[in-house]
């Protein structure tokens, strides 16, 4: 067994990144999967949405990266590596002073790659290893990008940025040029949607593209307003993955602050089953 590393991956911040990296791990664990969440956000938000406290950690996510810039502590990726309240659903967790590490990592030798070889001492414990980033173009980022089998983009519909896709595109492009290593976007997921933002969607999206010309349907928004999108990003960033939409609940919010999965929480229909379509396509390879 080698586990897949998926990396939830934007360089802007608020797009529900670790929201979407925290529900889909639960909905891994609920069907049988050993699943590890990385930290990599000096924010330390998916430690403390796995109810962690990042004041009183042993070691974190920032230990081992320092191990893999040349400092000789001895120290393995396992050793990161906490229990959660979630059976089979384990955290290397992220504190603030990951911050301090991107010296260190600039300097190093193999320097994108400190993360993926990090992660070979535990590849064959898990069945996935999800990789929360963090909202910033910097190694920290190029490392997750670098050492995930696939990008997971997550995009808030509240102030959906069609640019903003475009410079991760060209952030990909860089990584490829700079480091060798080919990347692409195999997954977007369009989070906190709420009907109120389909017309200004649309509106931005028809200005932006003239063959997406034409009215909004009235009798199926969502859905026409997903194949606009899907056309979208083919013709903007060649995308060909998979689109997903999941709309907002405060149910999401409640679960995280209890520091659980919506899984592991209570039940939400139409949020449950976008994850519940995410997480099925993952397992069976479609990302």
């Amino acid at each position: 067994m080698r586990a897949k590393c998926i990396a939830f991956a934007h360089h802007k911040g608020g797009t529900g990144k670790t929201t979407s990296c925290i529900n889909i791990a639960g909905e891994l664990v609920k069907r049988g999967k050993k699943v590890l969440v990385v930290d990599m956000d000096p924010q330390a938000n998916a430690t403390a949405g796995l109810n962690i406290n990042k004041r009183y950690l042993p070691f974190s996510v920032y230990d081992v990266l320092l191990e893999g810039c040349g400092r000789k502590r001895k120290l393995r990726f396992r050793n990161v590596i906490l229990a959660t309240e979630i059976e089979d659903l384990h955290l290397a967790p992220s504190e603030l002073n990951l911050a301090n590490i991107l010296g260190h990592m600039q300097k190093a030798k193999g320097s994108s790659q400190i993360l993926d070889r990090a992660l070979d001492d535990v590849r064959e414990l898990y069945d996935y290893i999800l990789i929360d980033t963090p909202p910033s173009y910097t190694p920290l980022l190029t490392n997750a990008i670098v050492a995930a089998d696939s990008i997971i983009l997550p995009l808030d519909s509240g102030f959906f940025s069609i640019d903003s896709i475009e410079t991760f595109a060209e952030i990909l492009k860089n990584i490829e040029e700079r480091e060798g290593v080919k990347k692409g976007i195999n997954t977007v997921i369009v989070t906190r949607f709420q009907e109120p933002t389909v017309r200004p969607i649309h509106k931005m999206l028809r200005d932006r593209v003239p063959k997406l010309s034409g009215f909004l349907s009235l009798e199926d928004p969502l859905s026409e307003l997903e194949d606009k999108l899907r056309l979208h990003l083919s013709v903007g960033v060649g995308f060909r993955g998979d689109l997903f939409i999941v709309p907002y609940s405060k149910k999401v919010y409640e679960a995280q602050k209890r520091g659980l999965p919506l899984s592991h929480y209570r039940s939400d229909g139409k949020v449950k089953s976008a994850y519940e379509g995410i997480t099925e396509k993952i397992i069976n390879g479609r990302i």
